[in-house]
């Protein structure tokens, strides 16, 4: 939750979507939909009332909702309408939650960057490393799992900068790692060591050893 809806969403390494074992499905969305319904959206403030502050701009909102629309077109259930709330400013969008969704549609492709959480089921280990290895892009991604073992092995498959256990958003912390996206999610990296030689030139000096 902290990860889908901090900072409005508006995070480049939130959890953008969701893949959840079927199993387990029906009692996940249950409980992620109650705690965002208790959610506060309003301005921000230092006594903490609210939860949720704006987006940046407008025109993004816009956005969120024709993602909204072309997910529910291709069969998604919205299990939280959140959305526009017009009575706080124009720039406030209640998180909203999807569910049924599938690999094709927009919302599971595209950068959110808002409270808009998509989640899909899976069935098996490989469906889901496939899903998640979908989109062109890959900053970054969490695994959650009492096996760690188990979270570890999928987690080297992802296609992924950096990849959490059992947390999220704490790789950004980290500033001794190397922050950095893989496929269209960019070049270079933050954080680390990594992030130092990028402003670094090298220079190469051959020398033939038969005439020292």
């Amino acid at each position: 939750m902290w990860s889908a809806f901090a900072n409005s969403g508006q995070v480049c390494i939130r959890t953008e979507r969701v893949l959840v074992d079927r199993r387990v499905a029906d009692e996940f969305i249950a409980r992620v939909v109650a705690a965002a319904s208790a959610l506060r959206p309003g301005p921000g403030t230092a006594d903490g009332e609210f939860d949720i502050g704006p987006s940046v701009r407008a025109a993004h909102l816009d956005y969120l909702e024709r993602l909204i629309s072309d997910a529910v077109a291709g069969g998604a259930n919205v299990a939280l309408a959140g959305g526009r709330t017009g009575h706080l400013g124009p720039l406030f969008f209640s998180p909203t939650i999807l569910t049924g969704c599938t690999p094709d549609m927009a919302v599971m492709r595209d950068e959110v960057f808002g409270p808009v959480l998509p989640i899909m089921t899976f069935d098996t280990e490989d469906d889901a490393v496939k899903t998640a290895n979908n989109p062109p892009g890959g900053l970054s991604g969490s695994v959650c799992s009492r096996d760690v073992r188990r979270a570890r092995d999928i987690a080297r498959r992802l296609n992924a900068g950096s990849v959490c256990l059992n947390d999220a958003l704490v790789n950004y912390l980290c500033v001794e790692a190397p922050l950095g996206g893989a496929g269209s999610s960019g070049l270079g990296f933050r954080h680390g060591s990594e992030a130092l030689r990028q402003f670094c030139r090298t220079e190469t000096i051959l020398e033939d050893a038969r005439r020292r």
